[in-house]
């Protein structure tokens, strides 16, 4: 029963790091709006970013310990392409 509570609280740890993520993109968004020039690029980039960010928060499962663990850094490295490794300590 310990492990499954410990889960969920890392579960729910996970969540709140990424919807924390997303705030702090959304925020970065709309004071680019309000510029007199928004930069579109940053624009895009950010507005990139958020939806990875959703699409990686929904799917997100308890038992996804990899993700659990490294939220946002797992969701920025399968946005890039990049192959995870796992080093296993002994």
């Amino acid at each position: 029963m310990k492990c499954a509570h410990d889960e969920a609280i890392a579960f729910e740890a996970a969540k709140a790091s990424i919807e924390n993520w997303i705030a702090i993109r959304s925020d970065e968004i709309s004071a680019e709006r309000t510029k007199a020039a928004p930069d579109v690029e940053r624009l895009n980039a950010l507005n990139a970013e958020v939806s990875r960010l959703v699409r990686g928060r929904l799917s997100l499962r308890v038992n996804d310990h990899i993700n659990i663990v490294h939220p946002v850094s797992t969701q920025r490295i399968k946005a890039s392409g990049q192959k995870m490794r796992i080093r296993q300590t002994t």
